[in-house]
Protein backbone atom coordinates (compact mmCIF):
# COMPACT_ATOMS: atom_id res chain seq x y z
CA UNK A 1 0.00 0.00 0.00
CA UNK A 2 1.04 3.10 -0.75
CA UNK A 3 0.61 5.84 1.93
CA UNK A 4 0.22 9.17 1.39
CA UNK A 5 1.66 11.60 4.35
CA UNK A 6 0.39 15.35 4.55
CA UNK A 7 2.19 17.45 6.71
CA UNK A 8 1.86 20.92 5.70
CA UNK A 9 -1.71 20.65 5.37
CA UNK A 10 -2.66 23.42 2.40
CA UNK A 11 -3.59 23.09 -1.21
CA UNK A 12 -0.68 25.82 -1.58
CA UNK A 13 2.04 23.39 -0.56
CA UNK A 14 0.12 20.81 -2.68
CA UNK A 15 0.36 22.65 -5.33
CA UNK A 16 4.18 23.07 -5.03
CA UNK A 17 4.80 19.39 -4.65
CA UNK A 18 5.98 19.57 -0.77
CA UNK A 19 4.50 15.98 0.03
CA UNK A 20 3.57 14.70 -3.17
CA UNK A 21 6.21 14.89 -5.43
CA UNK A 22 6.98 10.75 -5.32
CA UNK A 23 3.59 10.08 -5.55
CA UNK A 24 3.44 9.50 -9.09
CA UNK A 25 6.90 7.30 -9.38
CA UNK A 26 5.62 5.14 -6.72
CA UNK A 27 2.37 4.23 -8.84
CA UNK A 28 4.42 3.89 -12.18
CA UNK A 29 7.22 1.31 -10.45
CA UNK A 30 4.55 -0.54 -8.97
CA UNK A 31 2.48 -0.80 -12.58
CA UNK A 32 5.86 -2.35 -13.85
CA UNK A 33 4.96 -5.64 -12.68
CA UNK A 34 1.16 -5.13 -10.95
CA UNK A 35 -1.22 -5.98 -13.82
CA UNK A 36 -4.22 -5.37 -11.56
CA UNK A 37 -6.79 -2.80 -10.31
CA UNK A 38 -5.16 0.51 -8.56
CA UNK A 39 -7.46 2.19 -6.28
CA UNK A 40 -6.93 5.64 -4.52
CA UNK A 41 -8.98 5.82 -1.63
CA UNK A 42 -8.99 9.40 -0.14
CA UNK A 43 -11.43 11.79 1.92
CA UNK A 44 -11.14 13.13 5.39
CA UNK A 45 -10.61 11.14 8.47
CA UNK A 46 -13.61 8.46 7.75
CA UNK A 47 -11.62 7.42 5.45
CA UNK A 48 -8.10 6.72 6.78
CA UNK A 49 -9.06 3.82 9.04
CA UNK A 50 -9.97 2.84 12.85
CA UNK A 51 -9.77 6.10 14.55
CA UNK A 52 -7.51 4.95 17.00
CA UNK A 53 -5.23 7.55 17.16
CA UNK A 54 -3.15 7.28 20.18
CA UNK A 55 -1.68 3.85 18.44
CA UNK A 56 -0.09 6.15 15.69
CA UNK A 57 -1.38 6.74 12.08
CA UNK A 58 0.12 4.34 10.69
CA UNK A 59 -2.15 1.91 12.67
CA UNK A 60 -5.17 3.75 11.55
CA UNK A 61 -4.02 3.23 7.86
CA UNK A 62 -3.34 -0.41 8.56
CA UNK A 63 -6.71 -0.72 9.93
CA UNK A 64 -8.38 1.16 6.44
CA UNK A 65 -10.66 0.55 3.42
CA UNK A 66 -7.20 0.99 1.30
CA UNK A 67 -4.91 -1.60 3.39
CA UNK A 68 -7.82 -4.55 3.35
CA UNK A 69 -8.28 -4.50 -0.34
CA UNK A 70 -4.57 -5.28 -0.55
CA UNK A 71 -4.51 -7.41 2.55
CA UNK A 72 -7.65 -9.99 1.70
CA UNK A 73 -8.64 -9.29 -2.04
CA UNK A 74 -5.12 -8.42 -3.58
CA UNK A 75 -5.94 -4.94 -5.21
CA UNK A 76 -3.50 -2.00 -4.86
CA UNK A 77 -4.34 0.55 -3.19
CA UNK A 78 -3.27 4.32 -2.48
CA UNK A 79 -4.08 5.28 1.33
CA UNK A 80 -4.57 9.16 0.51
CA UNK A 81 -6.96 10.06 3.65
CA UNK A 82 -7.40 14.04 4.81
CA UNK A 83 -8.09 13.83 8.30
CA UNK A 84 -9.72 16.71 9.39
CA UNK A 85 -10.33 18.59 6.20
CA UNK A 86 -13.12 19.07 4.05
CA UNK A 87 -13.51 17.79 0.50
CA UNK A 88 -11.75 20.47 -1.38
CA UNK A 89 -8.61 19.15 0.05
CA UNK A 90 -9.42 15.68 -1.49
CA UNK A 91 -10.92 16.82 -4.48
CA UNK A 92 -7.66 18.44 -5.35
CA UNK A 93 -5.74 15.49 -4.82
CA UNK A 94 -8.25 13.67 -7.09
CA UNK A 95 -7.85 16.11 -9.84
CA UNK A 96 -4.13 15.84 -10.00
CA UNK A 97 -3.64 12.25 -9.90
CA UNK A 98 -6.60 10.16 -11.11
CA UNK A 99 -5.67 8.80 -13.99
CA UNK A 100 -2.77 6.99 -12.27
CA UNK A 101 -5.83 5.25 -10.96
CA UNK A 102 -8.31 2.61 -12.29
CA UNK A 103 -10.74 3.75 -9.49
CA UNK A 104 -11.05 6.49 -6.77
CA UNK A 105 -12.62 5.87 -3.34
CA UNK A 106 -14.17 9.17 -2.23
CA UNK A 107 -15.21 9.61 0.92
CA UNK A 108 -17.89 12.38 1.32
CA UNK A 109 -16.77 14.87 4.49
CA UNK A 110 -19.49 17.29 5.71
CA UNK A 111 -20.13 20.52 3.82
CA UNK A 112 -20.06 22.58 6.79
CA UNK A 113 -16.52 22.35 6.87
CA UNK A 114 -15.96 24.35 4.09
CA UNK A 115 -17.06 27.25 5.85
CA UNK A 116 -13.03 27.21 7.22
CA UNK A 117 -12.11 28.68 3.96
CA UNK A 118 -14.42 31.79 4.19
CA UNK A 119 -13.78 35.21 5.29
CA UNK A 120 -15.91 37.29 7.46
CA UNK A 121 -16.59 39.22 4.67
CA UNK A 122 -17.31 36.53 2.54
CA UNK A 123 -20.25 35.37 4.85
CA UNK A 124 -21.34 38.92 5.64
CA UNK A 125 -22.35 39.40 2.38
CA UNK A 126 -23.92 35.72 2.07
CA UNK A 127 -27.66 36.31 0.79
CA UNK A 128 -28.75 33.23 1.71
CA UNK A 129 -29.48 33.26 5.35
CA UNK A 130 -30.13 28.97 5.57
CA UNK A 131 -27.00 27.38 5.99
CA UNK A 132 -28.62 24.29 4.76
CA UNK A 133 -28.75 25.65 0.99
CA UNK A 134 -25.25 27.04 1.67
CA UNK A 135 -23.91 23.84 2.19
CA UNK A 136 -26.00 21.82 -0.19
CA UNK A 137 -24.82 24.01 -2.83
CA UNK A 138 -21.18 23.09 -1.95
CA UNK A 139 -22.05 19.92 -2.11
CA UNK A 140 -23.42 20.05 -5.29
CA UNK A 141 -20.03 22.01 -6.89
CA UNK A 142 -18.18 19.07 -5.14
CA UNK A 143 -20.02 16.57 -7.24
CA UNK A 144 -19.46 18.70 -10.15
CA UNK A 145 -16.13 18.61 -10.31
CA UNK A 146 -16.34 14.43 -9.45
CA UNK A 147 -18.57 14.28 -12.33
CA UNK A 148 -15.42 14.06 -14.65
CA UNK A 149 -14.54 10.85 -13.09
CA UNK A 150 -17.58 8.94 -12.44
CA UNK A 151 -17.25 6.03 -14.27
CA UNK A 152 -13.85 5.56 -11.79
CA UNK A 153 -15.62 6.81 -9.16
CA UNK A 154 -16.66 4.99 -5.75
CA UNK A 155 -18.71 7.87 -3.84
CA UNK A 156 -19.36 6.69 -0.15
CA UNK A 157 -21.09 9.17 2.43
CA UNK A 158 -19.72 9.34 5.76
CA UNK A 159 -19.95 12.76 7.71
CA UNK A 160 -22.13 14.14 4.62
CA UNK A 161 -25.02 12.09 3.45
CA UNK A 162 -24.50 11.71 -0.24
CA UNK A 163 -27.79 14.06 -1.46
CA UNK A 164 -28.26 16.61 -4.05
CA UNK A 165 -26.67 16.01 -7.39
CA UNK A 166 -24.37 13.55 -5.75
CA UNK A 167 -27.40 11.01 -6.30
CA UNK A 168 -27.18 11.46 -9.94
CA UNK A 169 -23.96 10.73 -10.81
CA UNK A 170 -23.23 7.62 -12.92
CA UNK A 171 -20.64 6.19 -10.86
CA UNK A 172 -19.27 3.14 -10.56
CA UNK A 173 -20.60 2.51 -7.44
CA UNK A 174 -22.12 4.52 -4.57
CA UNK A 175 -22.99 3.80 -1.16
CA UNK A 176 -24.95 7.15 0.05
CA UNK A 177 -24.32 6.72 3.70
CA UNK A 178 -22.19 4.39 5.90
CA UNK A 179 -24.59 4.79 9.27
CA UNK A 180 -27.79 3.75 6.98
CA UNK A 181 -25.58 1.06 5.59
CA UNK A 182 -24.99 -0.22 8.68
CA UNK A 183 -28.19 0.32 10.25
CA UNK A 184 -30.92 0.36 8.18
CA UNK A 185 -33.33 1.75 10.80
CA UNK A 186 -31.55 4.90 11.07
CA UNK A 187 -32.00 8.14 8.96
CA UNK A 188 -28.62 9.49 8.55
CA UNK A 189 -28.84 13.52 8.19
CA UNK A 190 -27.65 15.44 5.03
CA UNK A 191 -25.41 17.67 7.03
CA UNK A 192 -23.48 15.95 9.66
CA UNK A 193 -22.71 19.77 10.99
CA UNK A 194 -19.09 20.49 12.93
CA UNK A 195 -18.60 22.54 16.30
CA UNK A 196 -16.43 25.23 14.66
CA UNK A 197 -19.70 26.14 12.61
CA UNK A 198 -20.89 27.61 16.03
CA UNK A 199 -18.36 29.62 16.59
CA UNK A 200 -17.64 30.70 12.42
CA UNK A 201 -21.61 31.77 12.15
CA UNK A 202 -22.68 32.98 15.50
CA UNK A 203 -21.83 36.19 15.17
CA UNK A 204 -24.27 36.69 12.56
CA UNK A 205 -27.99 36.98 13.72
CA UNK A 206 -29.45 36.10 10.16
CA UNK A 207 -27.96 32.70 10.19
CA UNK A 208 -29.41 31.94 13.87
CA UNK A 209 -32.54 29.91 13.07
CA UNK A 210 -30.61 27.61 10.68
CA UNK A 211 -27.62 27.24 12.90
CA UNK A 212 -29.59 25.98 15.76
CA UNK A 213 -30.93 23.26 13.75
CA UNK A 214 -27.70 22.58 12.54
CA UNK A 215 -26.18 22.08 15.87
CA UNK A 216 -29.37 19.54 16.53
CA UNK A 217 -28.21 17.79 13.74
CA UNK A 218 -24.64 17.72 14.92
CA UNK A 219 -25.70 16.45 18.13
CA UNK A 220 -28.19 13.97 17.11
CA UNK A 221 -25.55 12.33 15.03
CA UNK A 222 -22.88 12.41 17.78
CA UNK A 223 -25.15 10.55 19.97
CA UNK A 224 -26.25 8.22 17.55
CA UNK A 225 -22.06 6.94 17.13
CA UNK A 226 -21.63 7.41 20.45
CA UNK A 227 -24.73 4.24 20.88
CA UNK A 228 -23.21 1.98 18.68
CA UNK A 229 -19.79 0.80 19.96
CA UNK A 230 -19.40 -2.16 18.08
CA UNK A 231 -19.68 -0.31 14.99
CA UNK A 232 -18.12 3.32 15.57
CA UNK A 233 -15.68 2.55 18.96
CA UNK A 234 -12.02 3.04 18.40
CA UNK A 235 -9.90 3.31 21.65
CA UNK A 236 -11.26 6.06 23.05
CA UNK A 237 -13.07 7.83 19.88
CA UNK A 238 -16.81 7.38 19.78
CA UNK A 239 -17.04 8.72 16.90
CA UNK A 240 -15.60 7.13 13.83
CA UNK A 241 -15.94 3.47 11.91
CA UNK A 242 -14.10 1.04 13.37
CA UNK A 243 -12.26 -2.24 11.65
CA UNK A 244 -15.26 -4.17 11.31
CA UNK A 245 -16.76 -1.46 8.75
CA UNK A 246 -13.56 -0.40 7.13
CA UNK A 247 -13.59 -3.69 6.61
CA UNK A 248 -16.75 -4.96 5.34
CA UNK A 249 -16.32 -1.78 2.99
CA UNK A 250 -13.59 -2.93 0.99
CA UNK A 251 -14.88 -6.78 0.58
CA UNK A 252 -17.75 -4.60 -0.81
CA UNK A 253 -15.72 -2.17 -3.37
CA UNK A 254 -13.75 -5.97 -3.97
CA UNK A 255 -16.61 -7.50 -5.27
CA UNK A 256 -17.49 -4.62 -7.52
CA UNK A 257 -14.39 -4.58 -8.95
CA UNK A 258 -13.63 -8.24 -9.79
CA UNK A 259 -16.95 -8.23 -11.89
CA UNK A 260 -14.35 -6.29 -14.50
CA UNK A 261 -10.91 -7.75 -13.46
CA UNK A 262 -9.77 -11.18 -13.12
CA UNK A 263 -7.26 -11.36 -10.35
Amino acid sequence: MIAVRYQTYTIEDRVANKDLDLLKQYVEDIKKTYKGPFVLVTGDSWSAGEWDIDKGIEWVADHSIAKYLEDNHRIASCWAANPGHADLMSLELTHRYHHLFDYVVFVKSCSSRALRYLTEEQLEAMPDANIFNQWTNHSNLIYKELSLLQNKLILIGGLNKINGEGLKLNTFMTIPSIMEEYDQEYKASEWFGDEDAWDIYKKYSKFQKSLLEGMEHFYKQKSYLASKPELYRAGNDKYHPNRTIHKDLADKIAKEIKKYHYL
